[in-house]
């Protein structure tokens, strides 16, 4: 099973990685990837409310549930050593 998420820099905070952590935990998932860019994303993403980022991630979690999504890939250690850095911050 495979999904993407794509989050701006500022949506990535401790709620999520606490939803990304329990996903990883409860569907166990071996590998997680992060591609990070320097594009801007599009207009869409850019003017999305926090109920719309949310109701995103909840829609892409539901596809990871159902088992009709592409996933990102890392091994569950190599996610905790990044979401402990990315806490700090």
């Amino acid at each position: 099973m495979e999904t993407t998420i794509t989050l701006k820099p500022n949506e990535l905070n401790e709620h999520v990685l606490e939803m990304l952590r329990n996903l990883i935990k409860t569907k166990g998932f071996n590998n997680i990837s992060i591609n990070l860019s320097t594009k801007k994303a599009s207009a869409s993403l850019r003017k999305e409310a926090p109920k719309q980022v949310k109701a995103r991630i909840d829609k892409a979690i539901a596809e990871i549930e159902s088992g009709s999504a592409n996933l990102i890939s890392f091994t569950g250690q190599e996610f905790e050593a990044f979401a402990k850095a990315v806490s700090k911050q």
